[in-house]
This record gives structure tokens, sequence and C-alpha cells, in this order.
């Protein structure tokens, strides 16, 4: 069995992180799209953006990911939020690890690969496609950013 892989090239060690489970199901939803129809595929659209963008260094915060689990009087209490393993492209993974080092060593930030995808998924959804909201302002300024939208892999960013 296993997971389905929509690449050829996913890394075999995910990324372990955790996301509150209303997040995991709007995932799932948006990964319906005909142009991803996996959340790997998704997964790597929204890693691309956030590199395109950067948005922390236009003062995002990274998020802290929360538990699964706390403890009160002793017994365990289940908090919403849920594991959440991320298969990306190898070159993408990466770059990713990359920046997280650059992050650490030249930004002196506490960065690591969990609250960094947490942290995109969170601007995706605020700022790329906000739930309940019929206009695309933010995809539109992506357009005219970065050329034309492309749905999954941007060869450019690899060039």
């Amino acid at each position: 069995m296993g997971r389905q892989k929509s690449f050829e090239d996913l890394t075999e060690q995910p990324i372990v992180a955790r996301i509150p489970g209303s997040s995991r199901s709007r995932l799932k939803e948006l990964a319906k799209d005909p142009s991803r129809r996996f959340l790997n595929a998704l997964m790597t659209e929204i890693m691309t953006y956030f590199f395109k963008e950067k948005p922390y260094e236009k003062g995002l915060k990274f998020r802290i990911p929360r538990f699964t689990i706390r403890f009160e009087n002793g017994n365990p209490v289940r908090t919403g939020w849920i594991q959440f393993n991320v298969y990306l492209p190898t070159d993408l993974k990466d770059r990713m690890m990359a920046e997280i080092e650059r992050l650490r060593t030249e930004e002196r930030l506490l960065a690591t690969s969990a609250n960094f995808t947490v942290s995109a998924i969170f601007w995706w959804f605020a700022t790329v496609e906000p739930e309940g909201e019929e206009t695309r302002a933010y995809d539109e300024s992506l357009k005219k950013i970065h050329r034309k939208w492309k749905r999954g892999r941007d060869e450019s960013l690899y060039s």
C-alpha cells in the first residue's frame, strides 16, 4: 500500500509536521483540484511559492506547531492538532533545508523543517487561497510578479 506518488522524485523521508485537523481537511479539499490531484502536488506548489515570495523576509513570523496531545491532571487530552507528513521533490526539500540553515546562521532564527512547513501552509491559507473568499487577488498579484501562474512544479526555480 503506502502513499500514492504524484511525482517520481519524492524524498523517501517525509518532513514531519503537526497541523490543526481542520487545516488537513482544507488541504485535502484543495488537493482535489484537477491541476493537483494529490497532496504532494499541492504541498509542492505551496512550498514553491513560499520560496518565491519569502514572506518571512517581509515580516511573517514562523509558526510553532503545537503538540497532538497535552496532559491535564495527568490525563492525555487531544489538542486538535495532528501529525502531517509532507513528501516534497528531492530538490525542493534540499532547497528548503539550505534556506533553513541560512536562516539559522545569518538571521539567527530558530527555524525547523516543521515550523517552516506549517508557516507555509498558514501563509497559503491566509493569502493565496483564503477560505470562503471568491476573489483571488493575491493569485493575480503572483501572476503579475512571477509571470504566468503555473500549478505544480515551476522549472524556472531550479535553473
